[in-house]
């Protein structure tokens, strides 16, 4: 008996960049690149806190992060070029984050994430975490990321262990989206968020590019 999956999310393409499609519907798709990163900002137009960030390294584009409840992205950690609309420039009048952070204790890192909040005289942005040039993430104030990979196959089997030998009847389709909770060696442990929740092991060319 075959068990079939049905997609989650289906990519149009097969990118560097996220498809708008991520987004969904109540999101403007805004697209970036800073340093080794390439970036899709889905904006929902209301407060800057709701906004979710998918992250692809360039250097391992077939895995990425998803960051919520973040507000900006920026390569400099002591100034903020924020682009934002008129009529929220009331809301916005700081621009510059809270307090001051030091410069050289961030040299080896390639990309800031910060958080609008509450200040002393107004709102700014909190340091939130960051991406080292090693492309390892540090939270900072309960940055709250994870894992995602898009399924690039046809078809493909999932696995009770990381070995070829535990192969079941169930399979993920091209377009899935899935969570990547482990890596080890050439297999990722993931998790399906359909009907239900499946936990199970996928090889990890299966989120590459072929």
């Amino acid at each position: 008996m075959r068990i079939i999956i049905i997609p989650f999310i289906v990519l149009a393409t097969a990118v560097t960049f996220l498809q708008a499609s991520l987004c969904g519907e109540g999101f403007l798709t805004i697209k970036k690149t800073i340093n080794n990163y390439n970036i899709t900002e889905c904006n929902c137009k209301c407060t800057m806190q709701d906004n979710i960030f998918y992250i692809q390294s360039k250097r391992n584009p077939s895995i990425f992060h998803q960051i919520n409840g973040v507000s900006i992205l920026s390569e400099n950690v002591d100034k903020l070029n924020i682009n934002i609309n008129p009529s929220m420039n009331y809301f916005l009048s700081n621009k510059k984050p809270c307090g001051t952070n030091e410069v050289n204790q961030f040299q080896k890192v390639d990309l800031f994430i910060f958080t609008l909040i509450p200040g002393n005289s107004g709102y700014c942005y909190d340091l939130s975490g960051y991406f080292d040039k090693d492309e390892n993430i540090t939270s900072i104030n309960n940055l709250v990321y994870k894992k995602i990979g898009i399924i690039k196959r046809n078809k493909q089997p999932l696995f009770k262990a990381p070995n070829r030998s535990s192969k079941t009847k169930m399979y993920l389709i091209k377009g899935d989206k899935v969570e990547v909770l482990e890596e080890k060696d050439n297999w990722l442990h993931i998790l399906y968020r359909g009907k239900k929740d499946i936990k199970a092991w996928i090889p990890k060319c299966a989120v590459r590019e072929e």
